[in-house]
């Protein structure tokens, strides 16, 4: 079942990234190589916390890296740019990156792969005060341990019964719509609609002919399977934003999950390792139905079986 609770907060989120998960990339690398994607106020990601700890191990940003590039994270670009005799934009543009890559900035080489590695979960784990084995158990159970496809697109699931409240919303109406599309616009949930499976984009492309932002918004995206609708919880301005993020790495999905369990007040089931809390609270109604307590589990068994500090 999809998650369905709202909130809006943001999370501090790992202090060493050796690696980096985007398909169509803005890192460092690439700004220094073709003059692209700017860092600037609205900036959000992993680009942006890296940026922050850099600023933060030179004096100049003593807040706490979160990843959100803000008004405190432009005042210190500032500052950095100039002592460094560069202009004084409050922008990370090609020109700030190249000296600071001269100053012990680890320009992080691009990545083919969108998945998570052993360092990730760790690092995130501590941050939010949670066993590694308890998050690698989560990132199992959420989603298979995988956050996309083989076809390179993020698992999703598409809830109908949300779809139907989402464009009640908007003020539509969803009986105009129920009869021809039976299976992507109902009343009440149902499991008897899901494809499971790379096919469940053919319900979601549908939903978006009726109205785009409502069909994301009623789609669980990702490694963690965050409903579209959560993407205040989740540390997003809009719905596209959330839904962009969801598409680019499993770890903007993991950035997205810690906003969400922070903001909500989950982290305590899973540092306390309280599974049936954390089942009830994150999955939903149907969490008795569909096992995750046990699931949880099982997956935290395991994961420390496989050497994750339990």
């Amino acid at each position: 079942m999809s998650k369905t609770n709202t909130g809006n907060n943001a999370i501090i989120l790992p202090t060493q990234l050796n690696s980096v998960f985007y398909k169509k990339f803005s890192t460092f690398t690439q700004i220094l190589s073709r003059n692209m994607d700017i860092l600037k106020k609205g900036s959000k990601g992993s680009d942006v916390l890296r940026w922050q700890q850099f600023l933060q191990t030179k004096k100049f940003f003593n807040g706490q890296p979160e990843g959100s590039y803000g008004d405190f994270t432009a005042k210190a670009t500032m500052a950095y740019q100039a002592a460094n005799k560069l202009p004084q934009t409050g922008e990370v543009d090609s020109a700030t990156v190249k000296v600071a890559a001269t100053q012990g900035f680890v320009v992080t080489p691009v990545a083919t792969s969108t998945s998570l590695t052993r360092d990730d979960i760790v690092n995130a784990a501590k941050k939010l005060n949670i066993a590694p084995a308890t998050m690698q158990a989560v990132c199992f159970v959420e989603a298979s341990g995988k956050g996309f496809f083989d076809n390179g697109k993020p698992k999703i699931r598409f809830e109908g019964h949300i779809f139907w409240k989402e464009l009640e919303k908007r003020g539509l109406k969803p009986t105009d719509y129920t009869a021809k599309n039976p299976d992507i616009v109902f009343q009440n949930w149902t499991r008897a609609y899901y494809k499971n499976g790379p096919e469940e984009y053919d319900r979601l492309e549908r939903a978006k002919k009726i109205h785009v932002e409502a069909a994301n918004a009623s789609t669980s995206w990702g490694l963690f399977q965050i409903m579209g609708f959560n993407y205040k919880t989740s540390g997003f301005a809009s719905v596209a934003d959330y839904v962009a993020a969801m598409q680019k790495s499993e770890r903007e999905q993991l950035i997205a999950f810690g906003n969400f369990i922070t903001s909500l007040g989950y982290t305590q089931y899973l540092q306390s390792k309280n599974w049936l809390e954390f089942a009830k609270h994150y999955n939903g109604a149907h969490y008795l139905e569909n096992d995750y307590e046990t699931k949880l589990r099982n997956a935290y068994n395991d994961a420390v079986k496989n050497g994750y500090a339990g």
